[in-house]
């Protein structure tokens, strides 16, 4: 862009391709007036400068009276400037588009020269303004496409919002993507996993409590192995409702007695134990298996027993 009256300017690239543009800016009056347009009769013209410029100089020439100021500047395609004022010291900045690539020679070209300067996980883009080439990252990867291992995996799973998924599935990060599952099959193993922790747990329970010596003593007996049962812990909470206080019949020294419902309707009352002495679990047994053997009137009779 080129401000001033009756001048004209050059723009000269220097280089191997010597090449020169130009306009020509004149003046009806000695003032630079506004206009909406650069057309040269107004004190502006404008002409595009060509590709690949790596250096230039600028030259105005006056003909005719010559003019106290005038300007050239490179400004992005487009942009217009306001009124350049002649009677005040004034600084204006105009925006400028540099478009820069490497070397120029094309990706092609370059991989056969040995000389290809773009990272891993990005690749290679001719310019679409002339000779040479640019690197960018590839899809999924992000960074500096021209260091060794500038352009780094993207964790896509961080931001549902720009990568959205189902909330009946999981994200699971991949290099360069990311792929929603369904989560029933995540669910499913870790409910598994919980349920051997929980098991391996009440088999601890089950050994401390005296449940291998009780198993021990009813195979001693084979008379008496009907009249007494090991019920399993999740039996005991589903008959209690999970030891509800509706179901709380009485507290004692030794545990809490609540009232459950078996799966065929019997109604029994279940103590549970507050504390566990392991030194007495063999007196434990022997109570247990003596009392599930006796049936009278006024006696409760234990159906039996859990050890976990």
């Amino acid at each position: 862009m080129v401000a001033g009256c009756n001048i004209s300017a050059s723009f000269k690239l220097l280089g191997p391709f010597y090449r020169s543009v130009g306009c020509t800016s004149n003046c009806y009056t000695n003032a630079i007036n506004r206009s909406i347009t650069c057309n040269g009769s107004n004190g502006c013209c404008q002409t595009n400068i060509p590709i690949e410029v790596g250096a230039y100089q600028s030259y105005i020439f006056h003909f005719g009276s010559e003019a106290p100021c005038s300007h050239t500047f490179i400004a992005e395609k487009d942009y217009f400037p306001p009124t350049l004022s002649r009677t005040t010291e004034t600084t204006y900045h105009f925006p400028v588009a540099l478009n820069w690539v490497i070397t120029l020679a094309s990706c092609h070209q370059t991989l056969q020269r040995g000389n290809y300067l773009c990272g891993q996980n990005s690749r290679c883009i001719d310019s679409t303004k002339g000779r040479g080439y640019n690197c960018r990252c590839m899809k999924g990867y992000s960074g500096n496409p021209y260091l060794p291992n500038g352009c780094q995996d993207i964790n896509e799973c961080r931001n549902q919002s720009n990568y959205p998924y189902r909330e009946d599935q999981i994200c699971i990060n991949t290099p360069g993507s990311y792929k929603c599952t369904s989560s029933h099959g995540h669910i499913s193993i870790i409910s598994e996993l919980r349920r051997r922790k929980e098991n391996k747990i009440k088999q601890e329970f089950f050994k401390r409590n005296g449940g291998y010596l009780l198993k021990q003593r009813i195979s001693a007996n084979k008379s008496h192995v009907m009249k007494i049962k090991i019920y399993s812990a999740n039996v005991i909470a589903k008959a209690t409702d999970g030891f509800s206080q509706s179901r709380l019949l009485g507290k004692g020294g030794q545990g809490t007695v609540y009232k459950g419902f078996l799966t065929d309707g019997t109604i029994v009352a279940i103590k549970r134990s507050n504390v566990v002495d392991e030194d007495e679990v063999e007196r434990f047994v022997n109570e247990v298996f003596i009392l599930a053997q006796i049936n009278h009137r006024n006696i409760v009779k234990l159906l039996g027993c859990c050890l976990e």
